[in-house]
């Protein structure tokens, strides 16, 4: 695959019940969407049938991981799910309960092997942005655009090492104040109300 840029493609990783892909699919773009919570990839699978099966979207049922084609314990939160992580301390944080499941894994690099360069690429995988950020600066390959749920500097300090040089910090508590703008920046118009996840 080459390193250029595809405009019309997007990565979800961390797809969780499939809100952003959704989104993103509905202003026109092919999406990449990455869960390694199986009940999700399967209910992922049904919603979409027609993206995925005119290659609108794929859906990769793996965990990212530092190195790819390993199966590895997952830790699902059937209370709080968006927190369910490769990460046992993360999945179980706040003193909530983990289930311990197995799943294959992949890396930043297989999946741009894979499908190619995005132009937007949402990372929030639970414990593992900063391992994403590292595999990131040592591909050289760069998205246009990068979104990830900091939780240190070290994953914006590996951001900027990538050549990244303008951040913008959201507080995700506060989505639901914003509007799509009309008309769009990218994509086509879709009409959305935004909250927490």
């Amino acid at each position: 695959m080459t390193g250029a840029v595809q405009r019309d493609l997007i990565y979800d990783l961390g797809m969780h019940r499939g809100d952003d892909t959704r989104f993103y699919l509905a202003k026109g773009f092919r999406v990449v969407a990455l869960e390694a919570n199986p009940a999700f990839c399967a209910a992922a699978r049904a919603a979409f049938p027609e993206d995925i099966a005119a290659g609108r979207l794929a859906v990769e049922e793996a965990a990212l991981w530092h190195s790819g084609g390993e199966r590895i314990s997952f830790w699902l939160n059937h209370e709080k799910d968006d927190w369910s992580s490769a990460l046992r301390p993360w999945a179980e944080k706040g003193g909530h309960a983990a289930e311990e499941i197995e799943v294959g894994t992949l890396t930043l690099p297989d999946l741009l092997d894979r499908h190619g360069v995005p132009y937007y690429l949402k990372c929030d995988i639970e414990g593992m942005d900063e391992a994403f950020a590292g595999q990131l600066l040592r591909d050289g390959r760069r998205p246009a655009h990068v979104s990830i749920e900091a939780c240190s500097l070290d994953a914006l300090a590996l951001l900027r090492a990538c050549g990244y040089d303008r951040v913008q910090i959201v507080n995700q508590a506060l989505h639901y104040c914003a509007v799509p703008p009309d008309p769009p920046r990218e994509g086509s118009f879709v009409a959305a109300q935004f909250h927490g996840h």
